[in-house]
Formats: structure tokens, C-alpha cells, sequence
């Protein structure tokens, strides 16, 4: 058994894991925008709605949202900008689609990773 075909192996193992993780990430943004999208369709269709807002450590109250069509984005950690709503979906959905793009890499990179792992793995098992 060589070992540089151990150490290879276990490198392929170590990229797959790293790109699941990647995947993850990226899959929880995707849920996280769809989400997003749906409460400012939601939104966009009241002129006024009723939230439950976090004060956080557990704390929560109520609050109203009166629309007006526009939302405050933020940019940065300390800058927010007013955007209409139609203009936060249209970005949105452009980086949705930017994820699942970067997701569909992704998953093609983990096959040409197993195909490679199986092919040495064979390999190893023969020798």
C-alpha cells in the first residue's frame, strides 16, 4: 500500500468536508433569503401589520410596521439606507440566485471529489 495514495485520500476527504461545510453556509443563506422574500411580499400587501420583535435575552414585544413602501437596509455595521421594497426583493433575488449558483459549483466539485476518492480508494484496496 503506498502511502502518498493514503495521504492523497485522505486530502480528498478533507476538501470534501470543507466544501459541505461551504455548501451549509450557503444553503442556510438561501432559506434565510426565501424567507426574507416572503415576509416582504407579505408585507408589501398590508398597508400596516403586527410583528413580534426580539429585544433579545429572550425579551420580545410587539410592534407595529406602517409601509410605506420603503425599508431600511443595512449596508455596513453602522449605516443604514432607506430602500424601496421593490428594490430590496430585486437584490435579493439577484444574490439568491448568486447562492444557489456558488451551490450548484459546489455540489459538482463534491462529485468530481468522490469520483476521484472511489477511483483511489480502488486503487488502494487492489495494491
Amino acid at each position: 500500500m503506498d502511502q502518498t495514495e493514503l495521504y492523497e485520500f485522505e486530502i480528498l476527504k478533507q476538501q470534501a468536508e470543507q466544501i459541505q461545510q461551504h455548501r451549509q453556509i450557503y444553503e442556510q443563506e438561501v432559506n434565510e433569503i426565501n424567507s426574507v422574500l416572503d415576509s416582504l411580499i407579505d408585507l408589501e400587501s398590508k398597508k400596516e401589520s403586527e410583528i413580534i420583535f426580539s429585544l433579545g435575552a429572550g425579551v420580545l414585544t410587539k410592534a407595529k410596521i406602517k409601509n410605506n413602501g420603503r425599508l431600511l437596509v443595512s449596508i455596513s455595521s453602522d449605516i443604514l439606507v432607506e430602500k424601496e421594497i421593490k428594490e430590496i426583493k430585486k437584490e435579493l433575488t439577484k444574490k439568491l440566485e448568486e447562492s444557489k449558483k456558488i451551490i450548484t459549483e459546489l455540489d459538482k466539485n463534491l462529485l468530481e471529489i468522490d469520483k476521484k476518492a472511489k477511483e483511489l480508494a480502488e486503487k488502494i484496496e487492489n495494491a
